[in-house]
């Protein structure tokens, strides 16, 4: 599950650099050691539950150097995901605690993100969008951008219903259901709040958006200044 209210640093740095096409391509660095037990692992501040990180590693294990581990995963008939050897389900499991690795894989899955969604809707998306798409799912995230173009005061509880229950701080407020755009402002907001604790460039300084954009749109959109700074992290 992710928590809206409060984002790790090293998350929304994973969501800039996914945000940016020009990273897009740039080939991860493959981890120099792997730990094999959990008292081994360094501690991080990303928040993600075992079978999260599993399906994390599953899926996007190859593109941050973790291939051999990422082809010991299986999915079950239920979904679940499965590893045959105890010890490298352990050795997955520890590299959950690896700031670096941690950062890899989400950047990663990130970047799958906003892949798909881009395909779907046809336009560059913002930080907000993509980190949206991070809480919710890329298909919730895109039902509710799609909805957001053409309908914008569509209650986002009635076009990701499911979701809505999941996620009631970012869909309610209060009893009263938020819209498809208001979901989309607070996904934006949330993570512009984190930018502006970190004291981002992108959060100190936002250019005005373009008249007839909706802010949440274009809001927290990568710049050079941000790309050379999450780099340097």
């Amino acid at each position: 599950m992710c928590s809206v209210l409060e984002i790790p640093a090293r998350l929304a740095l994973a969501m800039l650099l996914a945000a940016d096409p020009a990273s897009r391509h740039d080939e991860p660095t493959p981890p120099q050691t792997l730990p094999v037990t959990r008292a081994e692992a360094q501690p991080t501040d990303f928040d993600t539950s075992d079978e999260a990180w599993l399906r994390l590693v599953q899926l996007h294990g190859g593109e941050a150097g973790l291939g051999a581990l990422a082809g010991r995963t299986f999915r079950t008939s239920s979904g679940r995901i499965y590893v045959p050897v105890e010890q490298d389900r352990i050795a997955i499991l520890a590299l959950k605690r690896d700031p670096a690795i941690g950062t890899r894989i989400a950047t990663a899955a990130a970047r799958a993100d906003s892949g798909r969604l881009e395909r779907v809707l046809a336009r560059r998306i913002s930080l907000g969008e993509l980190y949206m798409a991070h809480c919710v799912g890329a298909d919730a995230a895109t039902a509710i951008l799609q909805a957001a173009a053409y309908q914008p005061g569509k209650p986002a509880s009635e076009v990701a219903p499911t979701t809505a229950l999941e996620y009631p701080e970012a869909f309610f407020q209060g009893t009263n259901a938020r819209t498809v755009e208001q979901v989309a402002a607070f996904y934006a907001g949330s993570i512009a709040k984190t930018l502006q604790k970190m004291r981002h460039p992108l959060a100190i300084s936002r250019p005005k958006p373009p008249s007839g954009v909706r802010p949440w749109i274009t809001s927290v959109m990568p710049t050079q200044q941000s790309r050379q700074m999450a780099a340097a992290r």
